[in-house]
């Protein structure tokens, strides 16, 4: 079945990237959306992402008329091996089922789209709060990325995400008086450089 970006509104990747080894955790990621997918598309945006050879090992791909030959043909060239899942098999590939699944029910379900632009948006925004802030249980609530930062004090911030309808929470440094006092100082003192150079001139 030929998937438009209407009727499969995820924005899914070419070909989810496992990597082997639990060191680092895989991350997620969305492809740009087209209307008409087709096999030198999904080649090209493949080609797109291995430029500079970060791809890991392992691409694995439905068989979905979009990859095909040509895909394949691409991935070998640039040293992947392509691991094909079986027909209804969702269990073979968790992590591309997982975000999928969870761009969905987290973002899409909740945005009425008005375009594709605002899809790739969308997607965009959730991906990097889907790799960079949101715990993921099956990693011990850490995230993939990594930790967000070390710092153990100052008081926890709430940044939206997608206009509110999630948060990223952070750390952030609180200042002494003493240092606050400085800061600003330090600020008025050079507005008032600025404000006599400008009169100067």
């Amino acid at each position: 079945m030929s998937h438009t970006w209407r009727s499969s509104p995820s924005s899914r990747s070419s070909a989810e990237n496992e990597t082997e080894g639990v060191e680092s955790p895989p991350k997620s990621g969305a492809s740009p959306a087209t209307r008409n997918p087709t096999q030198e598309w999904t080649a090209q945006q493949l080609r797109n992402a291995t430029m500079e050879s970060l791809a890991p090992r392992f691409l694995i791909r439905d068989r979905d008329e979009k990859f095909g030959a040509k895909f394949d043909r691409v991935a070998e060239g640039v040293g992947k091996r392509v691991i094909k899942t079986a027909v209804r098999a969702p269990n073979m590939n968790p992590v591309g089922e997982r975000f999928v699944g969870s761009l969905r029910r987290r973002a899409l379900d909740h945005v009425l789209l008005s375009g594709e632009y605002h899809l790739r948006k969308i997607a965009a925004e959730y991906t990097i709060y889907f790799n960079r802030a949101r715990p993921h249980q099956g990693i011990g609530q850490c995230i993939p990325d990594g930790p967000a930062n070390d710092n153990h004090d100052g008081r926890i911030v709430a940044i939206p995400v997608l206009a509110g309808l999630h948060h990223d929470y952070r750390r952030v440094l609180n200042l002494t008086r003493s240092a606050r006092t400085n800061q600003e100082a330090s600020t008025e003192g050079g507005l008032a450089a600025l404000a006599t150079s400008r009169t100067a001139l």
